[in-house]
């Protein structure tokens, strides 16, 4: 399956999509410098990679990729590839004119379909996998998979982040079961939705999430955006199975909607990775929480000390926060309100002292 949409969605580059790119250029960013350090390849993936750029001029997630690859690739060190994936013929021409880069391959056809050759670059590389289809009817869970047991079989470097449409996923789980599905105030502008798009039946409701658990959490008698958040959670869950760090984040459609359009999901085996995108995502924002919310300190001073009991490494306590309230605040930001509470007393260290580095223990005074 290829993309579904209508030409006019490759017209102009949308809210939702700038966010979800903004992050992922942040993160390339950061993520490139550091994982070359393994001295492996790497291989970016772009798995349903489209045109490569908008009508508009605008970038798309394909040459935010090639961009990222390239300033790497002009600084020493292990080389960075670009494998972009599309099927649609018209689609695919763009992708190769807009990509023509001697790093970068562009591949007609499937994600599924490049599937083992990138599992087998996984055995003694790095890999970096993004998918972003148009519609998440176009995900097939154990291709995913397939390339993320790489983690334990090959204890290599793999790591994705994943764009899924759980607005439309449950939507469409909600009719194949013979549910009402709500309107009003859920239904998002004309050209905003693949509502257009034959709704998967069972099986192929299944294949995208791979497992039938969606048909329990969809028929719950729950509200529908608690539903939404329900199967997100689900997918999270399964996502823990291949990658010790996950995390995921509403994407809205537009800024007062009540229901995201998607969750933005991330996994890696390295908490290194997490606190890198959770800065990502933060920067994308425009703002953490402190720069927006006046009472933000005493709500993460309250988080640090709930999350440090007994004795805990200053390193591992940030991570604690960040996994507690992923996307809200710098690293920086939580460094310091530790420090903060140090010096306040609410906190001590086995040192004694205030400054610190991240081996040593703190604990709630």
């Amino acid at each position: 399956m290829g993309h579904r949409a209508d030409k006019s969605f490759f017209e102009k580059k949308r809210a939702w999509s700038k966010r979800k790119d903004t992050i992922l250029e942040y993160y390339l960013e950061a993520y490139l410098p550091k994982v070359r350090r393994l001295n492996r390849p790497v291989l970016l993936v772009d798995g349903f990679a489209g045109p490569g750029q908008f009508d508009d001029g605008e970038p798309g997630s394909p040459t935010i990729i090639c961009a990222k690859a390239q300033a790497a690739n002009e600084k020493p060190g292990p080389p960075v590839r670009v494998l972009c994936i599309e099927p649609e013929p018209e689609l695919f021409e763009k992708l190769q004119h807009n990509v023509a880069f001697p790093f970068a391959e562009s591949r007609k056809g499937k994600f599924l379909d490049y599937v083992d050759e990138i599992r087998q670059f996984a055995q003694t590389g790095t890999v970096f996998l993004y998918v972003d289809p148009y519609t998440a009817a176009e995900i097939d869970w154990a291709a995913i998979d397939g390339v993320s047991q790489q983690i334990r079989l090959a204890k290599m470097s793999v790591e994705l982040l994943m764009n899924f449409n759980t607005f439309n996923f449950v939507r469409w789980g909600l009719s194949a079961l013979k549910r009402q599905v709500p309107m009003g105030d859920h239904v998002e502008e004309t050209g905003e939705t693949d509502i257009s798009i034959e709704p998967p039946d069972h099986e192929g409701l299944t294949r995208v999430v791979g497992g039938d658990w969606w048909r329990d959490v969809i028929g719950a008698n729950r509200p529908f955006g608690q539903v939404v958040e329900d199967v997100a959670t689900r997918i999270g869950a399964a996502l823990r199975e291949r990658y010790a760090e996950v995390c995921w984040v509403p994407i809205k459609g537009r800024r007062n909607d009540n229901v995201p359009k998607y969750h933005m999901f991330f996994g890696s085996r390295h908490p290194d990775a997490l606190e890198l995108m959770n800065d990502a995502m933060v920067k994308a924002r425009g703002a953490s929480d402190f720069q927006i919310d006046l009472f933000a300190e005493d709500d993460v001073d309250q988080m640090v000390l709930n999350l440090a009991p007994d004795w805990v490494p200053r390193g591992e306590l940030i991570l604690r926060v960040i996994r507690e309230a992923f996307c809200r605040y710098y690293r920086k930001d939580i460094r310091g309100r530790i420090e903060s509470l140090l010096k306040g007393g609410r906190l001590v260290s086995e040192t004694g002292k205030v400054r610190i580095n991240d081996v040593v223990r703190v604990k709630r005074s």
